[in-house]
């Protein structure tokens, strides 16, 4: 909530009035850094603001389609202006719901098709030059098994671990682990996937009450953890309302005033934790 606030507070959200409002262009002038989304940044362009930014950086820029990639770069100079794309082409690409538009290579981002060329400055090869590639190595999120095998495949072993130790290795020991020291499980499921009348997207029962099952034994069994340390990925957005629906009903079930707020528990699609992590 705290966060939210002050983004609010820098926001072109107006409290009061409870709209969202668009500054003059000289309002906008003023400011050093103004931060939009690809397509809102159309807005920008209309403005004719085009001389007024030196550098643009496109954060998760794998994750773009290459049309809205190329919406803000008419904001900048072609002659002096800095573009930064940062993001990684070998995770999740531009999200279509047109078959239509996949046929077409809208599937792939600017970032990765420059990657992927064969010649070019911005070519994947090992003499890059790192005038205009930089690579992230260090690792600061995963435990090293976790990240074992997508760096073999997709990152030609480059990747080093850097988390902190204590925190990427809480979970270590949990009791419910099948391998201790190897922090992951893999959990079959003897499941359905089902459709309502209502609704085009897909769910699976036995699922949702593993993912209960396994949510209560990190909040209320040693060591406990917090509801915000916790994330639940499905591909379906249906499987995602059925999930949240069965958390809230933890706390019905359980007769003894629990401290904790399943509020705080993140449940979402793919695209939704891109760039995201939880502990």
């Amino acid at each position: 909530m705290l966060q939210m606030l002050q983004i609010l507070s820098i926001s072109n959200y107006n409290r009061d009035r409870e709209v969202v409002t668009y500054p003059s262009k000289s309002k906008i002038k003023e400011k050093q850094i103004v931060v939009a989304t690809l397509v809102s940044s159309g807005r920008l362009v209309s403005a004719e603001l085009n001389d007024h930014f030196t550098h643009l950086f496109i954060d998760e820029a794998g994750f773009a389609t290459e049309p809205e990639t190329v919406i803000p770069l008419a904001l900048l100079d072609p002659r002096k202006g800095q573009l930064v794309l940062a993001g990684d082409p070998e995770q999740l690409g531009p999200i279509l719901r047109s078959s239509i538009s996949k046929d077409y290579g809208f599937g792939t981002s600017l970032l990765e098709r420059l990657m992927a060329m064969k010649m070019g400055l911005y070519s994947k090869t090992e003499s890059y030059n790192p005038d205009f590639v930089t690579k992230l190595v260090r690792n600061f999120r995963s435990h090293p098994e976790i990240f074992k095998i997508p760096n073999e495949l997709f990152y030609d072993g480059e990747l080093t671990a850097h988390a902190d130790e204590v925190e990427r290795e809480i979970l270590c020991d949990w009791e419910h682990l099948p391998q201790k020291g190897f922090p992951m499980i893999f959990h079959r499921i003897d499941g359905r996937e089902e459709q309502e009348k209502s609704s085009p997207s897909w769910f699976n029962r036995l699922e949702v009450v593993e993912v209960k099952k396994y949510v209560e034994k990190l909040l209320f069994e040693h060591p406990r953890h917090e509801p915000e340390d916790i994330g639940i990925i499905s591909p379906y957005i249906l499987q995602v309302k059925k999930i949240k629906r069965a958390l809230r009903d933890i706390k019905d079930e359980r007769l003894e005033n629990i401290n904790v707020d399943i509020e705080d528990i993140t449940v979402g699609s793919v695209e939704k934790f891109q760039g995201n992590e939880r502990k």
